[in-house]
């Protein structure tokens, strides 16, 4: 009964996200906007897959990082990597509270790792997202209603975002075990560890790195339409897009993903015509590569296996 009533959500959560993605390109474009995908170039799909890698590669590293410091396991990065991607690709697919949490358990069964141990890393982990966007925001807020412009505020809003995520740094650690402990999940002692000050900022650290790579990924597709817009404004914007991941609802955030950008690019006065073919493009070519990189991943580990 469980299991069905898991199909029917995540079956809801993505007629929900192709509904409202369908209806924001429809209420933004013309007749002619799905040509737009005929722009997209091989060259363009090349540098927004390895700009995916690094991002699951970055990912793979915070994760270790987590494991380790919260005394779960010690995993070889590689193996980190190659499970980060197949939950990418499953999120993206189906939703991302399955890929982040049935992929990652299932993909560190047989690392011996417990349902605990993943559950509390990837809880920290996604707790240093949500820090990192609120940080974000408040940077955008304060430079918002200052009224000073993001280019000329930008170590203000930078300094606001280093400020939160010091001040927190240790927010996710605690929030990460008061959740395993609520729900009854095995603990296997880590509410004795304590990960320490540093270890709470690298986290951090590696956050943001994954979230300026991410903003890249997002330039190039503005790049390559042609839509001029400051890269600051894409880092900020970014947020708003990612408040959609946060909710989780929805395959690989269609639709809220979508709305966050409309509303932000529309702030910014940018042309309902060149909105609509960024978000359309944006989801096509992101779609491809997620699944272009773990098809590159997983060739290169069965030639590692087959030599």
């Amino acid at each position: 009964m469980t299991d069905v009533l898991g199909k029917l959500k995540r079956s809801a959560g993505l007629l929900f996200g192709l509904v409202l993605f369908v209806g924001i390109i429809c209420f933004l474009g013309d007749a002619n906007s799905f040509s737009v995908i005929e722009r997209i170039k091989v060259r363009h799909l090349v540098v927004i897959t390895v700009i995916t890698l690094l991002i699951n590669g970055v990912g793979a590293f915070r994760w270790k990082l987590l494991l380790s410091e919260l005394g779960i396991a010690n995993l070889p990065w590689r193996v980190l990597f190659e499970n980060i991607t197949l939950a990418k690709l499953t999120g993206h697919t189906f939703s991302d509270v399955f890929g982040d949490i049935a992929v990652r358990i299932h993909g560190l069964h047989h690392q011996k790792v417990s349902v605990g141990g993943v559950l509390f890393s990837v809880l920290a982990e996604k707790t240093f997202e949500a820090l990192l966007l609120l940080s974000i925001l408040s940077g955008w807020l304060y430079l918002t209603a200052t009224d000073v412009d993001i280019a000329s505020g930008c170590y203000s809003g930078l300094l606001i975002i280093v400020a939160v995520l010091t001040l927190f740094s240790q927010l996710p650690f605690r929030f990460a075990f008061w959740w395993v402990k609520r729900k009854n999940v095995d603990q296997k002692g880590y509410e004795a560890i304590s990960p320490g000050f540093l270890p709470g900022l690298q986290a951090a650290g590696l956050s943001l790195v994954r979230y300026l790579l991410v903003t890249a990924r997002y330039a190039t597709v503005f790049r390559m339409l042609g839509i001029t817009i400051d890269p600051l404004e894409v880092f900020y914007g970014t947020s708003f897009a990612h408040l959609g991941l946060v909710c989780s609802i929805t395959p690989g955030g269609i639709g809220l993903v979508e709305a966050g950008w409309t509303g932000y690019l529309v702030y910014l006065s940018v042309t309902t015509g060149a909105i609509g073919q960024f978000l359309l493009v944006q989801r096509v070519v992101i779609t491809i590569c997620i699944a272009l990189s773990a098809a590159i991943v997983f060739a290169l580990r069965k030639i590692q296996i087959v030599s």
